[in-house]
């Protein structure tokens, strides 16, 4: 069985307008908490351009990859550009190109590198499925402890003086993965005191029905505690 499809709300699509030009699919989808493959086609269905990631492919890789489509499978063409399989899947599937590939079984025992969420946005199969089938087959895939490298979670722990935005900023993460491995770890950072500007709370206002507080705090880069405190205050 897919994935039921979730629709975006009108504060999601106004986000991505408003950020396409600034922003890679990967880090407008962590700021929303929401699959990357829901954000590229939402952009590809309205013609939106959005800002190109490190995962661009070259017009030589390209003309490779619909050379070869059908006949090569997405590892292989992987393997021969050097590229992730999620990559070249992706662009496949985007393209409605032909992916060769075995069975789902097949395809996660050549990636256990990856996480049952990636396999699941890739394959479009539920996590229970991928789940599952990993039981069934003895398959053993990524642990999402180890999404955040070792240097990562050393400079972490050396810098709990700063707030989960910075260190965010600094290693090219969302706050929000920060928070998580913060949390898991019982590493305690410093909290931004810095009051919510006009914008911030005209914001939390209007999506407060729609958004839960983890995707407010993740677009505005705040905590959940402060997206909290200042609905408990409104409600005083």
């Amino acid at each position: 069985m897919k994935r039921q499809r979730v629709n975006l709300t009108d504060v999601e699509k106004k986000f991505i307008f408003n950020n396409s030009s600034i922003m890679t699919i990967k880090e407008i989808a962590d700021k929303l908490n929401r699959q990357h493959c829901t954000i590229r086609n939402f952009c590809i269905s309205n013609n939106i351009a959005i800002k190109k990631g490190r995962n661009y492919l070259s017009s030589g890789e390209i003309d490779f990859i619909y050379e070869n489509q059908g006949v090569l499978s997405v590892t292989e063409i992987a393997r021969q550009l050097n590229r992730s399989v999620a990559t070249i899947h992706n662009f496949c599937r985007t393209h409605n190109l032909i992916i060769k590939r075995g069975t789902d079984v097949d395809y996660i025992k050549e990636n256990t590198d990856k996480t049952v969420y990636e396999l699941a946005e890739i394959i479009d199969k539920d996590i229970s499925t991928i789940r599952s089938h990993c039981k069934k087959n003895g398959i053993t895939l990524k642990s999402l402890k180890n999404y955040i490298t070792d240097e990562e979670k050393e400079f972490i722990k050396n810098n709990t003086d700063k707030t989960a935005k910075e260190i965010g900023d600094f290693l090219g993460r969302s706050s929000s993965s920060i928070h998580h491995f913060c949390n898991r770890n019982g590493i305690s950072l410093r909290l931004s005191n810095t009051p919510l500007s006009e914008m911030e709370k005209k914001f939390i206002l209007s999506s407060k029905d729609n958004l839960t507080i983890n995707v407010i705090s993740n677009v505005l880069n705040r905590t959940d505690v402060k997206i909290k405190q200042f609905l408990s205050e409104l409600d005083s």
